[in-house]
């Protein structure tokens, strides 16, 4: 039996058990808004957090934590609407062995540049099939300060250009995952190193 654990705070936190989900957005955006902090672990149906949602969804939302569901493909897949994810600040993915990217595009929606406005800290950890974060390389991503990444061997590329990312602080990686990774632009590697830890 599946089983759905999502812990959620505004001014408490919520526990709720649902059977058979494969979208968080299947809840509806309405019931999610004002959520700040959500944690999402151990539901084999899920195969994205959203799916094809019309309107701002998770519009409130600060931290999103995604922890071993093994069914997940990517957290978001068709158009995003405006203002959807517009307060993130963490996003933290952690052994998700099928998901293979974190934003799908597809149709006319796609993303806007500014996606993800706010986002300081993104995370991701034993996630073998990840090949790329999302499709986009002139993403703004303002205010990012922090990326780990950890056993991710199919990543070998990074969504930034010389001009993105411009408050990053720290990337932590593994060497050998940085030494292959591939480069449309030296020059990007050659800022983005300047911030490294690897180990």
């Amino acid at each position: 039996m599946l089983k759905l654990n999502i812990r959620w705070a505004i001014s408490s936190k919520l526990l709720v058990n649902h059977n058979e989900l494969e979208h968080v957005s299947d809840f509806g955006t309405t019931s999610l808004d004002k959520i700040r902090g959500c944690l999402i672990e151990g539901c084999n149906q899920i195969k994205a957090i959203a799916n094809k949602v019309d309107g701002p969804f998770l519009a409130n939302l600060e931290e999103l934590y995604v922890k071993i569901l093994p069914a997940l493909e990517s957290i978001w897949k068709g158009p995003v609407a405006l203002g959807s994810l517009n307060k993130l600040r963490t996003l933290k993915i952690e052994k998700c062995s099928q998901m293979k990217d974190l934003f799908t595009e597809t149709g006319n929606g796609g993303l806007s540049l500014n996606f993800l406005p706010n986002l300081q800290m993104l995370i991701l950890v034993d996630l073998p099939n990840l090949t790329r974060i999302c499709a986009y390389k002139s993403f703004e991503w303002p205010a990012l300060e922090k990326l780990r990444i950890h056993a991710c061997p199919n990543l070998i590329e990074l969504p930034f250009n010389k001009d993105s990312a411009t408050r990053l602080k720290l990337v932590e990686a593994e060497q050998s995952w940085w030494d292959a990774l591939q480069w449309h632009d030296p020059e990007v590697k050659e800022i983005l190193q300047s911030y490294c830890s690897l180990g």
